[in-house]
């Protein structure tokens, strides 16, 4: 029969083999934890830009999103949304400018409300514009009007299109 020194050996053995994984463990860096999702608010409103109340659509509602792009030195024709239009500024500068009023001039990472009534935008810079929009539309509704030909009667005449 092995003396009671040699049965305690291989226990002594384990037991230090356990204390020296628990001491590596112990060194070594903690795992990071994941990095957590955050959410900016950009706007938060419920009126259009010319602090015109929202109204959501009556019929089927139709999400539409796009980006535009705007060459340097581009405008578009004078126009007016007949559905909430909201944007956000991706690159460059844009200004808005609606009949009547001063200008409204948006930069990169600016979001707002478009403007109800009739208006132009123009990237009046030496870069490209790019601006993300977000209509919250209605089917069969277009998403703006022209103001662009005049009638016979001299009033003008809305015609459907982007502007």
């Amino acid at each position: 029969m092995p003396s009671f020194t040699a049965r305690l050996r291989p226990r002594l053995v384990l037991a230090g083999a356990v204390m020296l994984l628990s001491a590596c463990a112990a060194t070594e860096p903690p795992e990071t934890e994941p990095a957590s999702i955050s959410s900016v608010i950009l706007l938060k409103t419920s009126t259009h830009g010319d602090g015109v109340p929202l109204v959501y659509p009556t019929g089927t509602p139709l999400i539409t999103s796009r980006i535009t792009t705007f060459p340097p030195h581009s405008k578009t024709s004078v126009h007016r949304h007949l559905v909430p239009l909201y944007a956000y500024i991706l690159e460059g500068e844009l200004t808005i400018q609606p009949e009547g009023e001063p200008p409204r001039i948006f930069k990169k990472g600016d979001a707002f409300m478009e403007t109800t009534g009739w208006h132009y935008g123009e990237n009046k810079t030496d870069k490209p514009l790019k601006l993300l929009a977000v209509y919250a539309g209605e089917v069969g509704v277009p998403l703006a009007v022209r103001k662009d030909a005049p009638s016979p009667d001299g009033e003008s005449t809305p015609k459907t299109g982007a502007y």
